[in-house]
């Protein structure tokens, strides 16, 4: 069945990619190609697993996609009926201005993020008692995964956490700064990328890759958005060079996260990397298959999976403990012994916790809330050097690159709402205002 599902994925990714105005990073574009990707690795294991893969998961991804693109589809509707325009709105082009960052202001944030490595290492050094990396990593990682955060055997202290949280979202700033300038083809200095870089030093030592790939969807997203308003969303010459530059990134990307996989405490270090990559991009479709030949027993706690970000907040802010559980899925092992793992798609929770007619629901708004937002991004015309919906978009696109692999509701929580005002207060930071005599870059446009 695999080789079908692949079959039909790739249907509905032409229906999506012409019906979306062509847009490659249109939202429903984006999680038919990951799930294509992730059904094709998938085939590529199948054998070494033993998978019998069943016609039943077949039809809960295509009924998943489906109703994601769906919602995609209403949204453009309520697009051209409430503004008057359709997907292939805003082909008139838009002036995309360099975002000049006074070196005094870089070099705090470095400095600050210099600081909070230290700190981190030096609260892994204590916790773990390791005397290397690995073996601190490793530790770290073994100690706090599977385990409710509240019985955290080795638990950072407040102010470690949040320091950590203010400098990813530096980094996310940075991320659009970069963005943004090779979108206005402007000079790009070297000391941009440090804050993103310290960023994901910090979640290397934690035994995470997650925030490498944060950042660098969030580039993607901005060069690419920024890229269309400059020279046209109908352009399609641009829309070809930026294939080109999403592909070399894609490859840099993969080569990084094969590579820093000793780095971050993986045990199999000595997989062949084709393999390792296919693991990890198919194991959710195969744990997907396996759940639902033996799905699990009915929660009483509401949306326990698809709501768990908004649950874990309202059991921490308003003292309910039962809202405090185990978000960690158990873990699946394959007809022919492999550990597969516990990654079940974004497609697991809302089938888990409200049925399929459920499923089909939670996709089709999700699909409608990031489209109709898309859509607006699309035609924004903002003064601000740095477009804070944009932004915000780009970081919430993480979890839709990466539907295909779990459910990252990162944004239905009261923690999102803190990173959105630490995002506007260091924009301000940024860009809001100059000190006095410092020294800032010369940025100038290329001929």
């Amino acid at each position: 069945m695999l080789p079908i599902t692949a079959l039909v994925l790739a249907a509905i990714l032409v229906f999506t990619y012409r019906f979306f105005d062509k847009d490659i990073f249109s939202p429903p574009t984006v999680v038919t190609l990951g799930f294509l990707f992730a059904v094709i690795c998938c085939w590529y294991n199948a054998s070494e697993w033993q998978l019998d893969f069943s016609g039943t998961t077949t039809w809960i991804i295509v009924i998943g996609i489906v109703s994601f693109v769906a919602g995609g589809i209403i949204a453009v509707v309520l697009v051209r009926y409430f503004h008057g325009k359709a997907f292939a709105f805003t082909h008139n082009v838009s002036e995309v201005r360099p975002i000049d960052v006074e070196l005094s202001k870089t070099v705090f944030v470095i400095l600050f993020q210099l600081a909070v490595v230290v700190l981190l290492f030096s609260e892994l050094r204590e916790l773990t008692g390791a005397s290397s990396w690995s073996e601190m990593v490793t530790t770290f990682r073994e100690q706090t995964a599977n385990v409710d955060p509240d019985e955290y055997t080795m638990k950072l202290s407040g102010i470690c956490l949040y320091a950590i949280n203010f400098s990813f979202s530096l980094a996310l700033l940075y991320a659009y700064i970069i963005g943004n300038n090779i979108a206005a083809k402007a000079k790009q200095p070297i000391i941009n990328w440090v804050p993103i870089l310290l960023s994901c030093v910090l979640s290397f030592m934690q035994g995470y890759r997650s925030d490498m790939l944060r950042l660098w969807i969030a580039v993607l997203v901005v060069t690419y958005t920024l890229k269309k308003r400059r020279a046209g969303w109908g352009s399609s010459a641009e829309t070809r060079q930026m294939i080109r530059r999403m592909a070399l990134s894609v490859v840099v990307i993969a080569v990084l996260f094969v590579a820093l996989r000793g780095t971050v405490g993986r045990a199999e270090t000595d997989w062949d990397p084709v393999y390792y990559l296919a693991f990890y991009a198919g194991s959710p479709i195969a744990a997907l298959d396996l759940f639902l030949k033996d799905p699990l027993k009915a929660s009483s706690i509401w949306g326990k999976e698809t709501f768990y970000q908004m649950n874990h907040s309202i059991g921490a802010y308003f003292n309910k403990p039962e809202l405090r559980y185990i978000f960690y899925k158990e873990y699946r092992t394959s007809p022919g012994g492999t550990l597969i793992g516990n990654v079940y798609t974004a497609l697991r929770p809302p089938y888990y916790d409200f049925g399929l007619i459920g499923m089909i629901l939670v996709m089709l708004l999700m699909g409608l809330f990031i489209t109709y937002f898309y859509c607006r991004i699309r035609d924004q015309r903002g003064t601000s050097l740095i477009d804070f919906r944009l932004l915000l978009y780009s970081y919430v696109m993480y979890t839709f690159f990466l539907y295909f692999y779990n459910s990252y509701y990162t944004f239905i929580s009261f923690g999102f709402v803190r990173m959105i005002l630490e995002l506007l207060l260091f924009r301000w930071f940024l860009v809001g205002f100059r000190i006095k005599g410092s020294r800032r870059y010369r940025v100038r446009l290329r001929a």
